[in-house]
């Protein structure tokens, strides 16, 4: 199967290149407009947030999160309809999540996606596993969620899934971003590998052999590893777009 992996596009043109049977876009599909924020002080201590003007010492922006999904949903109609007509790809050979910059719901668009938790689809005999949500960032952006709520996420996937699309990287694997920080997340590593700091265990994910997501804009890249006996395909598209064949 031939595989066109994309991730943070941010509102740019969604381009599969050349001709694949899957387009898998991890996240962080559309563009947030600076007309939908307003910066804002958040105190460090009391949490309140009060309004300010972008020339101020600002480190908090409240975003107009019904505005943001109306003119979110509206672009990406438009990059759907140049997929199908131009690419020539099916509506169900196009599988999404949502990033922590995407307001919209997706599954309307791409029956094939997921907006936020956690979900299983089967396309073209591949069992493919959906997973949104970040880790906490400043608290503004869309289902930024904490390590135990990634969990119960992956515990809703089945173990025997070929494929995992999410947002979040896992903890240490191309996951780089803010000049080296890790921003992957330790619940999902250890499903992968089977491994913790504190014990060994088998992987929760049985038969993966393929891992996409984005995220960490710093971290793009692919790499393999064995697991359990399996080799396992690690791919981050974050600004751009990798191809892959399983």
């Amino acid at each position: 199967m031939r595989i066109t992996h994309i991730s943070d596009t941010h509102g740019n043109k969604i381009n599969p290149g050349k001709a694949c049977d899957l387009l898998i876009h991890s996240g962080d599909i559309c563009r947030t407009r600076v007309h939908n924020l307003i910066p804002c002080v958040k105190s460090r201590t009391t949490g309140k947030i009060e309004p300010c003007g972008w020339q101020d010492p600002w480190n908090f922006r409240k975003i107009d999160k019904e505005a943001e999904a109306l003119a979110q949903t509206k672009d990406l109609l438009e990059q759907r309809d140049y997929l199908l007509n131009t690419k020539g790809l099916a509506v169900e050979d196009i599988v999404a999540v949502c990033g922590n910059h995407d307001f919209l719901t997706l599954e309307p668009i791409f029956p094939n996606s997921l907006t936020t938790g956690s979900r299983i689809i089967v396309v073209k005999g591949k069992k493919i596993g959906l997973l949104a949500g970040v880790l906490p960032i400043m608290g503004e952006w869309n289902d930024e969620i904490e390590e135990y709520d990634i969990l119960q996420r992956i515990l809703a996937l089945d173990r025997d899934i070929d494929i995992l699309v999410s947002h979040v990287a896992p903890y240490g694997i191309l996951d780089s971003a803010y000049g080296g920080m890790h921003t992957g997340s330790q619940e999902l590593y250890q499903a992968i590998f089977g491994k913790s700091v504190f014990d060994e265990q088998k992987p929760y994910f049985e038969n993966l052999t393929l891992h996409c997501f984005g995220h960490s804009h710093e971290g793009k890249g692919k790499k393999k590893y064995e697991i359990d006996g399996r080799t396992i395909i690690f791919s981050n598209a974050a600004c751009g777009r990798m191809n892959i064949e399983i």
